[in-house]
């Protein structure tokens, strides 16, 4: 997205904000790692491009001013001394705006897709150039119904594509441990897949009533 400010990367109903402002969020600080007060920063408004994410040194390469993203993660970004690394960038609190469909909507207009619930492997992902293979799991939907849980979900694709590949956005947004947003609906993404066995099944989907029931949802 090198020389892309202003330029439209998304569909015209994302935007992306970052928001280190956000006092709900275990990864909020007053200033980022070069002492830089938090900002709410807009990245991409209505699909179009607005800013990185930026430190001192990469803002005075752009001839712009840091937005307090510097941040140091320690030892291989597993803990340690953060004070022995070398600051890098990172988001702080990501924010995507809500949409204009209910997630009843979304459901009942899918013909076939998946539900999913967790992502593992994007920290492997090509960050130069959008590339990326994750795997998750999550529910399988026909017709409009959630019909059983799978497992091996693996999804791949180009980040680009697929910002220009979302179809829906939801009124409602989840607050996730370290963002908020919405159920996002992507068309047209390679994805494959496999059934739990039987056991498993039943037992997701016996958690599955349980949270409907008591309003709290499980972690699966």
């Amino acid at each position: 997205y090198s020389d892309q400010v202003g330029n439209q990367i998304a569909v015209e109903n994302f935007t992306l904000i970052d928001n280190g402002l956000n006092t709900e969020k275990i990864n909020r600080s007053l200033f980022d790692a070069e002492g830089t007060p938090q900002q709410k920063t807009v990245l991409i408004e209505k699909g179009v491009l607005q800013t990185y994410l930026l430190d001192s040194y990469y803002g005075h390469k752009l001839g712009l001013e840091s937005n307090g993203k510097s941040t140091r993660m320690g030892i291989f970004g597993f803990g340690g001394d953060p004070v022995k690394t070398y600051p890098s960038i990172s988001q702080t609190v990501p924010e995507v705006a809500p949409g204009d469909s209910s997630k009843e909507e979304m459901f009942a207009e899918t013909k076939e897709g998946f539900l999913l619930r967790s992502l593992m492997g994007m920290h492997m992902s090509d960050s130069s150039s959008g590339r990326f293979s994750v795997t998750g799991f999550g529910w399988y939907i026909k017709n409009g119904e959630i019909q059983y849980p799978v497992q091996g979900i693996n999804i791949s694709g180009f980040l680009p594509e697929l910002l220009k590949n979302i179809d829906l956005i939801s009124k409602e947004r989840e607050a996730l441990l370290l963002a908020d947003s919405p159920y996002i609906r992507f068309a047209l993404v390679p994805v494959t897949a496999k059934k739990f066995d039987f056991k498993t099944r039943f037992g997701l989907t016996l958690l599955k009533i349980i949270s409907v029931l008591t309003g709290k949802h499980p972690m699966i």
